[in-house]
């Protein structure tokens, strides 16, 4: 059995703002506040800590950019 690799063809984009201590997350196309709470010191770094070790383990990802 053949196993081929096809690429996500959808869209979808956010906005993420660390602001004062509150993360708010934005939809990227209509603006629509998705989520918007208080965090703790390190959660923006917990944040990018999760989309980096995503990006390395997702078995369909053909690149990675770390910023």
């Amino acid at each position: 059995m053949e196993t081929t690799t096809q690429l996500d063809r959808g869209s979808a984009s956010i906005f993420v703002e660390l602001k004062d201590g509150i993360i708010t997350v934005t939809h990227g196309t209509d603006e629509v506040v998705l989520f918007s709470e208080p965090v703790l010191a390190g959660t923006w770094d917990a944040i990018w800590d999760a989309i980096n070790m995503g990006a390395v383990k997702l078995p369909n990802v053909i690149t990675t950019c770390k910023v």
